[in-house]
């Protein structure tokens, strides 16, 4: 009663992921790098698996014996394919063969999303193995057209983001010696 079938029980919430990334596109900045924009439109929707793994793997291996949910999950995959590639175009729209670029990377994207995502779950959805997931995602960009730079340039600026964050979050060392003394 709460699904309108038995495939929408088993699936995940594509709508949501699907708005996701198409808010990525909306709210991204104009002179954003598109790849950076699709690889971050990509990347939202890993959350649909990554939040509860157990539960999909279970749905990674009942798809793949189940006929009527594989149809349904490639359905899934084009959409998102037919999603990237529409908001590509509306960013590439002047510029040299706009529409070829948009189709191709919009495709690259989603094969790639696809790719990693099944070496993942075929893995049986180690946590320590999301950045890998990520990592592996994030590859496409040396094989879209553009900048093929783009890709060690956000990882660049990532690791350093880490670095500022791991030293924020621990205690200044001025702060140790007072801890010290009183333990």
């Amino acid at each position: 009663r709460y699904f309108p079938s038995k495939e929408d029980a088993v699936s995940p919430d594509h709508e949501t992921a699907l708005a996701r990334a198409a808010e990525v596109f909306a709210t991204a900045h104009p002179d954003e790098p598109t790849a950076s924009v699709a690889l971050r439109a990509g990347e939202t929707v890993f959350e649909l698996y990554t939040e509860d793994p157990e539960l999909s793997v279970r749905r990674f291996a009942l798809t793949g014996r189940v006929p009527a949910l594989r149809d349904r999950e490639s359905a899934s995959v084009d959409h998102y394919r037919r999603l990237f590639t529409r908001r590509l175009r509306e960013r590439m729209v002047r510029g040299p063969d706009g529409e070829l670029r948009a189709a191709v990377i919009g495709a690259s994207v989603a094969a790639a999303h696809n790719v990693a995502l099944r070496e993942w779950l075929t893995a049986g959805a180690p946590a320590d193995g999301v950045p890998v997931l990520v990592a592996r995602f994030r590859s496409v960009a040396a094989l879209l057209p553009g900048d093929p730079g783009l890709t060690s340039v956000a990882d660049r600026l990532e690791a350093a983001i880490g670095r500022l964050e791991r030293t924020a979050t621990v205690a200044p060392p001025w702060s140790l010696g007072r801890v010290s003394a009183v333990a």
